[in-house]
Formats: C-alpha cells, structure tokens, sequence
C-alpha cells in the first residue's frame, strides 16, 4: 500500500500534527472547489439575493453530499491523529458534544503533540523511517 492510500484509507497507524494540518488545509481547498464548480449557479444566485432560502438549502444539501464523500479520508486522518497522542479510535466522537467537543477536538488533535517514539499504535511516522534512533527528532512538528 502506497503513502496516499495508507494516509487517506486506512485507520492504522498514526500521523503528527504537520500532516494532520496540511490535510486539513488540503480539506478545504478541495470543498470549496468542489462547491465552486458543482454549485456555481447556486452561488450566483446566493450573490444575486442573499436572502434566497431555496439557494442556500441547495448549497448547504450539495455541502453535505460532498462531505459525505470525504468522510472515510477525514476518519482515516483523525484517528491515526488521536493514534499518535495514544487514544483510541472512539476519542474522534470527541466532535459530537455540542460546543466543547470540536474545542477540545481542536486542542487534542491540532495543538498537543503526540507520543514520543513508538507507542501501542505503531511508530511515530511509518513516513520517516529509523527516527527512533535520532534522539534529536521524535518526527513531530513543533510549532
């Protein structure tokens, strides 16, 4: 299995906080794409009238079917995320409490780093390969 197909596809192993962020950041240039492109009429009709309820229902359903789509790939990058700070795959539920769960989320996943060296989910980064014998670099970006 390929880099890309392990990254996007499979719930094994763990990544740092650099490769969660620039998936992330990959995340949304391809929504808004994708929103762009499959609903331009219905965002030229959003600009001519704001206030169109029909427009923005048909934006927000074409919203939804897009992220549906993206949702194996965003599971896949979450859970080897909370991998990495060793937590089990359910801590991605963390999202579904109502105001503190995406904070939390956020903090977890995008700000705290992750296990030094190997832990019970695997290596640090199966991408870079012999850094546990670099005591300088746990593999990890730090901000």
């Amino acid at each position: 299995m390929n880099y890309v197909n392990w990254l996007l596809f499979s719930f094994r192993g763990r990544i740092n906080r650099k490769t969660f962020w620039l998936f992330q950041i990959a995340m949304l240039v391809v929504v808004t794409l994708l929103l762009m492109a499959l609903g331009g009429e219905t965002l030229d009709q959003l600009a001519d009238n704001p206030n169109s309820e029909e427009a923005f229902n048909a934006l927000m359903a074409l919203a939804w079917k897009i992220n549906i789509v993206l949702l194996w790939p965003k599971l896949a990058i979450d859970i080897k995320r909370f991998q990495d700070r060793n937590r089990s795959w359910y801590w991605v539920l963390i999202q579904l409490i109502p105001m503190i769960g995406p904070i939390w989320y956020l903090v977890e996943a995008g700000f705290l780093p992750g296990t030094r060296g190997p832990n019970r989910f695997g290596p640090s980064d199966p991408n870079q390969p012999n850094q546990d014998s670099n005591n300088n670099d746990s593999g990890h970006f730090e901000a």
